[in-house]
């Protein structure tokens, strides 16, 4: 979790299993990186930006979590997230909701069970 005002990087790692999330970016003036990361198996989402949190996400490996790959939410603020795998995941590959924002590109969404992509 990086929270109000937490900065730094996040790189080559494998993140899984975690009961909630996999990288959580929460709070105004948030500004990680988070890339080239194998992200999988969690219990909700892969990566959820909220509540303001900005950041940049990139290059990662996102998969196989319950809920999510990737989730703008709860006005999150203009996080970046760029050239992604994200697959298998049992709901969407990437969700945008309640006033999210954001620029996704370049990603390769596949064998989602719902949608690759969606705004709720």
């Amino acid at each position: 979790v990086v929270q109000e005002k937490g900065e730094g990087t996040v790189e080559g790692n494998d993140i899984n299993e975690n009961e909630e999330y996999g990288v959580v970016f929460e709070g105004k003036g948030t500004d990680p990186t988070v890339k080239g990361n194998e992200i999988h198996g969690c219990k909700c989402s892969g990566v959820v930006v909220q509540e303001k949190g900005e950041g940049t996400v990139e290059g990662n490996d996102i998969h196989d979590n319950e809920e999510y790959g990737v989730g703008l939410v709860y006005t999150s603020d203009a996080a970046d997230e760029h050239a992604h795998v994200i697959h298998g995941c049992k709901r969407s590959g990437v969700v945008v909701q309640e006033k999210g924002e954001g620029t996704v590109e370049v990603n390769d969404l596949h064998n989602n069970e719902e949608v690759g992509a969606c705004s709720v």
